[in-house]
């Protein structure tokens, strides 16, 4: 066994002992705006993740026995989040480097979650954890942000590896119950993660399946690999579009990569689910599917996959218009909340990146081919950007 194994049974092992159902949110004091402290019995945890383009934050009770958890805050205020740009990175000296605005932007929206979780959801100070994500930029000044964050904060900043990224998201984000058939697909800003869990049989153990590959560029990373050829084109006297340009690096930066694990992850195109995460799936959603912006999980098909990529291509320089005139008043307020999010979070050239990507993926997994019969389910988890984070938690608490 070697050592990227040896942590997945030790993460895999960690969080088959925290077996958490989430239960009924805590409620808050009455007219005191302070959450009430945690059940007998039960420990109050909040985790931190920076990421690539955002800082994260929850906040869980945990009982030992019942193993319980429950996700606090009032409506609407489970979970926080404040967009940030890590991603913005340059080139010094042949070194890559965090500018120095998006250090200090970071480093504040950490305190800012870490005092919301302390005062707002009453989560002890030594039971909050700060992570940074794999997407987070390994750059040459990367103690700067880890320095500022532990001078607001006092919490020292564990770096998780994509592997054990994954590993988290396949026990955050898929249910228990369909484990053995799914795979989960984060799409981040930085990085691609894809895995899922072979089940134990007679004969073998139990053991986690990661696609280890950081070169796998996220919307974030794509988007900037477009515009670098984009300009290589320009600089030797040739017309480009970022569309044209963006379709063309589809083949050998997502199909080709993903499809070269399938040899040794057969269950990558054998899956009966397959569960989504991340901003790209998100805007989606919201552009070719506005009437589920309430819902928590939404399925979708490639035909999606492949109306989002027609419509936000027919006119790469700016946001698109999506129809709303068959929705009901409910839905349609929901649903112009959340293209408002998306249009504040992605430029229309980062969603031409986001499209490529997903068709990639569609391509890569054979998404659209029939497993004993039966159509796939592609399921987008709205809450899947948590996932990872919150099993870290639960993993954390024992």
């Amino acid at each position: 066994m070697n050592s990227v194994q040896r942590r997945c049974f030790a993460l895999l092992a960690a969080l088959v002992l925290v077996g958490a159902n989430p239960a009924a949110p805590t409620s808050y004091s009455a007219g005191s705006g302070k959450p009430l402290p945690p059940d007998k019995g039960s420990l109050r945890y909040g985790g931190i993740e920076i990421g690539a383009k955002g800082v994260k934050a929850v906040s869980l009770d945990i009982s030992p026995l019942p193993r319980e958890v429950r996700l606090l805050g009032r409506p609407g205020e489970k979970k926080m989040t404040v967009n940030t740009t890590l991603i913005d990175t340059e080139l010094r000296g042949g070194k890559v480097f965090i500018k120095a605005d998006a250090i200090d932007e970071t480093a504040e929206a950490v305190e800012e979650l870490f005092l919301w979780l302390r005062d707002r959801q009453g989560v002890p100070a030594e039971n909050i954890s700060v992570v940074a994500s794999s997407g987070v930029p390994r750059a040459a000044n990367l103690n700067a942000l880890l320095g500022a964050v532990k001078t607001r904060t006092n919490r020292e900043v564990r770096l998780l590896s994509l592997t054990d990224e994954t590993s988290l998201m396949i026990w955050g984000v898929i249910d228990a119950r369909l484990r053995g058939d799914a795979i989960v697909v984060d799409l981040g800003t930085g990085t691609i993660k894809v895995g899922y869990y072979e089940p134990p049989t007679k004969t073998s153990l139990g053991w986690l399946s990661i696609i280890r590959n950081d070169r796998l560029p996220g919307v974030g990373v794509y988007h900037q690999l477009v515009c670098k050829a984009v300009e290589a084109r320009r600089a030797c006297g040739l017309t480009a579009s970022f569309q044209r340009e963006a379709e063309a690096l589809r083949s050998p930066r997502i199909t080709a990569p993903l499809q070269a694990e399938i040899m040794r992850r057969p269950l990558l195109v054998n899956h009966q689910r397959a569960y989504f995460a991340g901003g790209t799936v998100w805007a989606m959603i919201a552009l070719v599917k506005p009437e589920a912006a309430s819902q928590e999980q939404v399925r979708f098909t490639v035909a999606d996959i492949e109306a989002f990529r027609k419509l936000v291509c027919a006119s790469p320089e700016a946001f698109p218009a999506v129809d709303l005139s068959r929705l009901n008043i409910a839905q349609r307020t929901a649903a112009e909340a959340e293209l408002a999010k998306v249009k504040r979070v992605f430029a229309p050239e980062q969603l031409v990146s986001g499209a490529e990507i997903l068709a990639g993926v569609a391509e890569a997994f054979r998404l659209k081919d029939r497993v004993g019969g039966k159509s796939r389910e592609l399921i987008f988890v709205r809450d899947g950007q948590y996932g990872w984070i919150m099993a870290y938690v639960r993993m954390r608490a024992r």
